[in-house]
Formats: structure tokens, C-alpha cells, sequence
């Protein structure tokens, strides 16, 4: 799972996807990694760990911006689930105000490839 976190993205706006992380976190125990742009991986960093998520292994910066270039999501963070062949799958955006909308995919992810992978 990868959150990626682009430089105009507000934080403040999105405070549920940090939340729904830290409960992916703790509760699911679904790992993840965080992706920024250079300009915003401090701040990033900051706020996963004031949520007490030691991110720092796992939070990444690219520094080339031509992946950001292409992207048309430049005001919000969004999740994916990157597969084996390194291809992201069921992208989502979160919706401010609406964090019950990050919580049903982070569960529907971890049905369908965390829980079943375990079994």
C-alpha cells in the first residue's frame, strides 16, 4: 500500500487519511510506505509521526519530478495498492470530511490482499 502525498496537497484537509493509515497501522497491520515530493517530506514525516507511526524508513521523497508531472491528482493524497509487477491498483482519493470512505477501502484491501494472502 502507498500513499502518495503530492507538494499542494493540504494536510490539514486530509487529517482522516493519516488517521485511516494509523489504523491500518495498528489494527489491520498493513504495511505501507508513503511517497512525497521533496518540498513536502518533512512535513509529511512530521505529521505521521505525531501520530506516533515510526515513518521514517518508509517515507520517500522523489526528487524527479516527472512522475508528478504526469499525475493530474496535484491537490490531494491518494492511495494505491502497488502489485508484484510494481503496477498501482485501485487508486483512491480521499474525501475531506468523509473518513468513513478511507476506512471501507483500507478494509476491502485488506480482504482482498492481506487477510486472503495470510490463509
Amino acid at each position: 500500500l502507498i500513499l502518495f502525498v503530492p507538494q499542494k496537497s493540504c494536510n490539514v484537509c486530509y487529517d482522516e487519511i493519516y488517521d485511516a493509515l494509523k489504523y491500518a497501522h495498528d489494527s489491520l497491520n498493513i504495511k505501507y510506505s508513503i511517497i512525497t515530493e521533496k518540498g513536502k517530506y518533512n512535513e509529511v514525516r512530521n505529521v505521521i509521526m505525531d501520530l506516533g507511526i515510526n515513518m521514517r524508513e518508509c517515507t520517500y521523497y522523489l526528487e524527479d519530478s516527472m512522475f508528478w508531472n504526469k499525475i493530474s491528482v496535484t491537490y490531494a493524497p491518494f492511495l494505491s495498492y502497488l502489485d508484484d509487477a510494481l503496477t498501482c491498483r485501485h487508486s483512491f482519493i480521499p474525501f475531506p470530511n468523509h473518513s468513513k470512505y478511507s476506512y471501507h477501502y483500507l478494509n476491502l484491501l485488506w480482504k482482498r490482499y492481506f487477510f486472503v494472502n495470510k490463509t
